[in-house]
């Protein structure tokens, strides 16, 4: 798992960082961390500069290392970047969960009217749904909206986003993977172990 360092938040991993980069295991996953601090309060043109480099650095990660799936999780938009390289340069296969559909939101909460920006950011959204094997969207109309690019829907399936309290208040009575869990689970292997068209 690869991932920034959100101010508030804590990865379980406690080393010093070695040019930017610090690894370790946690729970039994091997987390990979950079060095570059976050926060919802951080000015938009921060957030833009951290979102580059986070998926800069990543692509580096995802050229390099070995695995056999990579899944990116937006927000922000530039988390599909890496997946993308990956598709392209290593044939490696990718799934997009899409928490936001991008540049809908902020267009629509006006964080973002320049033209010129808007363009490249659904140029960006349009290459993720398309490099990926699969897209996970987290709500209906986030289904829809991505069905709205040109996706066909059976290249799409929705995870519903939240968490069930009952499900953790007595751990010994319940099993620790819901229904939903394991039907993405089997849905992604399908994806990638059957070879299902991309385009």
């Amino acid at each position: 798992m690869v991932c920034g360092s959100y101010v508030g938040g804590d990865t379980g991993l406690s080393e010093t960082f070695n040019k930017g980069v610090r690894r370790g295991v946690v729970d039994g996953i091997n987390v990979v961390e950079f060095e570059l601090p976050y926060s919802n309060r951080d000015a938009f043109m921060k957030r833009i500069i951290i979102f580059l480099k986070f998926a800069w650095k990543s692509v580096g990660f995802a050229l390099m290392e070995k695995y056999d799936l990579i899944v990116a999780t937006s927000t922000p938009l530039t988390a599909g970047i890496p997946g993308i390289a990956a598709t392209f340069l290593r044939r490696k296969p990718f799934v997009f969960e899409v928490r936001d559909l991008w540049p809908e939101l902020p267009k629509a909460m006006g964080v973002i009217t320049n033209p010129v920006v808007i363009g490249w950011m659904s140029m960006l959204e349009w290459l993720s749904y398309y490099a990926s094997r699969g897209c996970i969207g987290l709500a209906p109309g986030i289904v829809k909206g991505i069905e709205r690019r040109g996706i066909r829907s059976e290249r799409i399936i929705m995870v519903p986003n939240g968490c069930d309290l009952d499900l953790f208040s007595n751990p010994s009575a319940s099993e620790w993977r819901p229904k939903e869990f394991l039907r993405m689970i089997s849905w992604l292997f399908l994806q990638v172990h059957m070879g299902l068209p991309t385009g």
